[in-house]
C-alpha cells in the first residue's frame, strides 16, 4: 500500500473547502478512508491548521474536524533531532524541512508528498505532487 504524506495546505484545502482545490484534496483523504492508501501527516501540520483555521471556523467544529482526521491518518513527530536536521538543511523553507525529515526520520517508508507548495520540496529525495497529479498518476496505475 501507497503511504503518503499530506501537507498542511492540502488539509487546509478541505477544512476550509478553499477553491479550486477543495474536489482534488478530498478525493486523496477518500482514498485513505477507504484504505486504498494509508495517510500520513505530521504533529506540526495539526498545529498549523489549528492556528490557520481558528479565525475562520468555531473551536468546536475545528476540534471535530481534526478527531475526524485522525481517524483516517497517522502523525510523525517532529522532536529535537528533527529540528536539528532541518535547521542544517538545504530547505529554503524551514517548516517545510521539519515536515520532510519528520518523515525521514520516520519508519514508515512514505513513498509520496502531496502540496500544493513543491517548489518548497526541492531538496526533496521522495517524489512531491499536488493531489490533482498525485490523482492522475494514482488512477493510471489501477
Amino acid at each position: 500500500m501507497e503511504k503518503v504524506f499530506l501537507d498542511s495546505d492540502v488539509l487546509v484545502d478541505v477544512l476550509s473547502e478553499r477553491q479550486p482545490f477543495l474536489t482534488d484534496s478530498e478525493r486523496v483523504l477518500k482514498l485513505g478512508e477507504v484504505g486504498e492508501i494509508k495517510i500520513y501527516t505530521s504533529t506540526l501540520v495539526f498545529a498549523n491548521i489549528y492556528y490557520v483555521l481558528r479565525k475562520i471556523t468555531s473551536r468546536g467544529t475545528l476540534i471535530a474536524n481534526l478527531n475526524a482526521l485522525l481517524e483516517i491518518m497517522d502523525l510523525l513527530s517532529v522532536d529535537e533531532s528533527v529540528v536539528k536536521i532541518a535547521l542544517n538543511s538545504n530547505f529554503s523553507d524551514f517548516e517545510d524541512a521539519l515536515q520532510y525529515f519528520s518523515i525521514e526520520e520516520s519508519r514508515h517508508q512514505i513513498t509520496t508528498i502531496l502540496t500544493r507548495n513543491i517548489k518548497d520540496f526541492k531538496a526533496s529525495n521522495i517524489p512531491v505532487f499536488t493531489p490533482r497529479e498525485y490523482l492522475v498518476k494514482f488512477i493510471a496505475n489501477q
